[in-house]
């Protein structure tokens, strides 16, 4: 992972993509204290012109924080979404550790 980009959960609601930002510690990826689910972005089917005329082609068009693009498959238009705005989604060989790992429960 890049140290530019900032490592996310993902939660996709019909065509909206919001993100969860993660932080990095020692032992792994951790929840931010103050962390909410803010909107990302928006993908959704869009046909575009075809190499022949009058041919039609299936894709995804992808909007987020000014940026915009296409892409063959939804899920190829959220890697690109989160490529371009400089996030990479936390996977499930990331180490995310017990929050309560080292609470002693005093508040």
């Amino acid at each position: 992972m890049s140290p530019d980009t900032i490592p996310v959960l993902i939660d996709i609601t019909g065509n909206e993509i919001h993100i969860l930002e993660l932080i990095n510690t020692p032992v792994g990826l951790a929840l931010n204290d103050r962390g909410v689910y803010s909107l990302l972005g928006t993908v959704r089917e869009a046909q575009i012109a075809g190499a022949r005329e009058g041919s039609l082609i299936n894709s995804w068009r992808w909007d987020s924080e000014g940026y915009s693009g296409e892409a063959k498959t939804k899920a190829a238009a959220i890697a690109a979404m989160l490529t371009d705005t400089g996030y990479v989604q936390a996977t499930l060989t990331d180490t995310i550790p017990d929050l309560l790992d080292h609470w002693d429960g005093a508040g």
